[in-house]
């Protein structure tokens, strides 16, 4: 799978965001090839997930991952602590 990374410089906070045509109907084998770990977590909201959440799903599945889809409401009004705890809980379970 050709994909392209872009690296996002914000010092400390730094990251890569991946893109390539189709990945999120490839993304268990990507991520299968960076890690043996079983779970893994999609932080998405739910127009995404009605939309894409499935592929995404079957993809993880496929690749021996356990997925746990969590949704986000939309709108900065969510961009808060308490939805980062919620985010936790679910990741912590």
């Amino acid at each position: 799978m050709k994909v392209e990374k872009v690296r996002l410089n914000l010092g400390a906070n730094s990251y890569d965001v991946v893109i390539g045509n189709g990945i999120r109907n490839r993304l268990g084998p990507y991520l299968r090839a960076l890690s043996s770990g079983e779970k893994v977590a999609v932080v998405t909201n739910p127009a995404i997930d009605r939309l894409y959440g499935a592929g995404i799903r079957k993809s993880l599945r496929a690749a021996r991952f356990a997925p746990t889809m969590i949704r986000i409401r939309d709108g900065e009004r969510y961009k808060n602590l308490a939805e980062v705890e919620r985010i936790y809980d679910q990741l912590t379970l």
